[in-house]
């Protein structure tokens, strides 16, 4: 452990189920080795208002929480993660960051691009945003993109990617087609939106090469068009380890917005770490990953359709290839552990990196009920 221990305090919307904080917080943990205590909210995926509707009371004490967690902050460093509550217009953000010892104020969507109306008009994500960047002493930007946009707030912001562990997953090890092409997608209910677009596509490779689609999420929408070619898998790590690895070909479609623009490509990352050979849309920073992963860039429902085919059309031995290339970039520049030196020292600039003993075992983290 390092010495002297320090003092970190996590906030976050969403608790480990929520891919936003898994990836950008919990990992981080993980892999960091440092002891912690954190603030998620209702800990669960997602802090939608149905959700805090149907549980006043675990909100009401969310609230008071967050609130009474001022007086802690002095000596510790805070990791923010996004949004502290849905309910803020960024004053409680503002109020937390600045009260830290070092406030470190983390996002991995364009925030500043979410102009829903309703209550969200009220409880506005681009305000809380920007209001948050500009009260943070450095902000941690998922890629170039959001780095951007945060700079015309605060000048201290540092590009730190979305990382996956390659050692989480299985390492795909055949590469022959056996009888119907397996195309897989992984990710949440929220961008089951931007599959549902290849639906044409997905359809026509179904009927040319009796391609199935495995869709690993918590969602259960229907695919029109397209529902006969899909195969649902609820989501969990152990089901993306092995849907993954039985996939033939993954994919990571988008559509091109400035939304879009500012995901971090964790799709595609998941995939080069599990050596799975990807097709993916070309937007924002997905077109660096892919170029680094060895994948094929598809736009339009024709393209899509010609890329996969591509891909199938290699041998076992070229497909090898390619996830032999995608493991190896993401070991190289998008892992944990290729990260771990840079964001420990976001987190604690004035103590030491080395690495935690046992390559990065989570020791104990407490949530603000383990005290009582």
């Amino acid at each position: 452990m390092h010495d002297p221990t320090p003092t970190l305090i996590t906030v976050s919307a969403y608790g480990y189920a929520g891919p936003s904080s898994r990836v950008r917080v919990y990992d981080w943990l993980r892999h960091l080795g440092v002891p912690s205590t954190n603030h998620d909210y209702l800990g669960a995926a997602d802090a939608s208002f149905r959700r805090i509707v149907s549980r006043p009371g675990a909100t009401l004490r969310a609230e008071f929480g967050l609130r009474r967690l001022g007086g802690r902050l002095p000596a510790a460093t805070l990791l923010l993660s996004r949004t502290a509550t849905p309910l803020t217009t960024g004053a409680l953000e503002v109020g937390l960051l600045r009260a830290a010892r070092r406030g470190v104020y983390d996002f991995d969507d364009a925030l500043y691009a979410d102009r829903r109306g309703g209550v969200h008009r009220i409880f506005g994500k681009p305000r809380a945003w920007s209001r948050a960047v500009a009260a943070a002493d450095v902000v941690v930007a998922g890629n170039a993109t959001l780095a951007e946009a945060a700079r015309e707030h605060n000048d201290a912001v540092v590009v730190v990617p979305s990382c996956v562990e390659p050692g989480d997953y299985v390492a795909k090890d055949r590469y022959d087609i056996d009888g119907r092409p397996n195309l897989v997608w992984v990710g949440s209910p929220a961008t089951e939106q931007y599959l549902a677009h290849l639906a044409p596509a997905l359809a026509r490779l179904h009927e040319t090469h009796g391609a199935v689609v495995t869709v690993v999420s918590r969602g259960n929408r229907p695919f029109p068009g397209m529902d006969h070619v899909v195969r649902r898998v609820d989501w969990s790590p152990a089901a993306v380890r092995a849907q993954l690895s039985r996939a033939d070909v993954a994919l990571a479609p988008l559509v091109d917005d400035e939304f879009t623009r500012g995901k971090c490509a964790y799709k595609l990352l998941q995939y080069g770490a599990a050596g799975v050979p990807v097709v993916g849309s070309p937007v924002g920073v997905n077109r660096t990953v892919l170029q680094d992963l060895g994948g094929f860039p598809a736009e339009g429902l024709e393209q899509w359709c010609e890329r996969v085919e591509d891909v199938l059309g290699l041998t076992p031995v070229a497909r090898a290839e390619l996830g032999r290339r995608g493991r190896a970039a993401v070991a190289d520049k998008y892992s944990y552990g290729a990260w771990a030196p840079v964001f420990w020292q976001i987190l604690f600039p004035d103590l030491p990196w080395s690495a935690p003993a046992g390559g990065g075992t989570s020791p104990v983290h407490k949530h603000p009920g383990d005290e009582r």
